[in-house]
């Protein structure tokens, strides 16, 4: 006897991998976060172009917004 429920069936994860096109379907706006969540929520697989874009897409907001705190000397305590 097992302690965990029994399950018959499983969702398959989707056989298609997500494409730029199934991502950003027109260009200079945003992704369509629900697609590529639900796509990966179901163990979904990019193309390697698609993965590329959000990652390069990703690095340059980063790199656009202040991420650093500039404080004046001395500082004490735990940060």
């Amino acid at each position: 006897m097992t302690k965990y429920p029994i399950i018959n069936a499983t969702p398959q994860p989707p056989t298609q991998l997500l494409t730029i096109d199934d991502i950003f379907p027109k260009p200079n706006e945003p992704p369509q976060l629900e697609v590529l969540r639900n796509h990966l929520f179901g163990e979904g697989r990019l193309t390697e172009k698609a993965a590329l874009k959000i990652i390069e897409e990703t690095a340059a907001i980063l790199r656009s917004e202040n991420n650093l705190i500039e404080l004046e000397a001395p500082i004490t305590g735990s940060l």
